[in-house]
C-alpha cells in the first residue's frame, strides 16, 4: 500500500465499530493475508471492535 493509504486506513480503523475482513475462498495466499488484517485491526482498532471474517466467491466453491 502506498504510505498515505496506510496512513488513511489506520485513521479509519482508530474510529471503526467493526471490521470486516475478506478473503477469496479459492486461495489459500487470500486467506492466509486475514492475520495480518486481523494483527492490523488488533493494534489500531479500539479494543471491543467487532471483527466479522467474510470468505467471498462461494459461487465458486468447487476451486478450493
Amino acid at each position: 500500500w502506498p504510505r498515505t493509504i496506510q496512513v488513511n486506513h489506520e485513521a479509519i480503523l482508530q474510529d471503526s465499530d467493526g471490521v470486516l475482513v475478506c478473503f477469496d475462498i479459492t486461495s489459500k495466499e487470500s486467506f492466509d493475508a486475514c492475520l495480518f488484517w486481523l494483527d492490523d485491526c488488533e493494534e489500531h482498532a479500539p479494543s471491543g471492535v467487532f471483527r466479522v471474517l467474510v470468505g467471498l466467491k462461494a459461487d465458486l466453491s468447487d476451486r478450493r
